[in-house]
């Protein structure tokens, strides 16, 4: 078996990936190594797939209508926070850091907490401390 190496290999990867986050086929456990793969994927693509993953969690903070299990989520979450850490991406440039404080709110204890974690992750610590005292 050959190893992926090009940009568009990587790039068709993390596409295949995307489709197997939405499938209804797909099982919660095949799902969640898709986000783990997505998390450590270098590709540009693979950040803005899991953040349009989370963005579907805050549409209702109260629910999980958004069809991913809480389980699913903090996974995606944590992937996110992983991998915008080791890519030193800021997460103000285009609003992040506002999605990501909304799930701090949501109603479930394993999304929350999640979020706390990938917080701590990716930002110094007088800057979580502020998040913190303003949740």
């Amino acid at each position: 078996m050959n190893a992926v190496s090009s940009n568009s290999d990587i790039s068709a990867l993390v596409d295949a990936l995307s489709v197997l986050m939405n499938s209804n086929n797909a099982s919660n456990s095949t799902k969640q190594a898709a986000v783990y793969a997505l998390g450590f994927s270098n590709a540009d693509n693979a950040l803005s797939t899991l953040l349009s993953i989370i963005k579907f969690t805050i549409t209702d903070l109260s629910s999980n209508s958004h069809g991913y299990s809480d389980e699913i989520m903090s996974s995606t979450i944590s992937s996110y926070c992983y991998s915008a850490s080791n890519k030193n991406y800021d997460i103000y440039q285009n609003g992040e850091i506002e999605t990501l404080l909304k799930l701090l709110q949501h109603s479930s204890a394993t999304i929350s907490i999640a979020t706390r974690h990938g917080l701590g992750r990716l930002l110094d610590i007088t800057s979580l401390m502020k998040v913190f005292q303003s949740n």
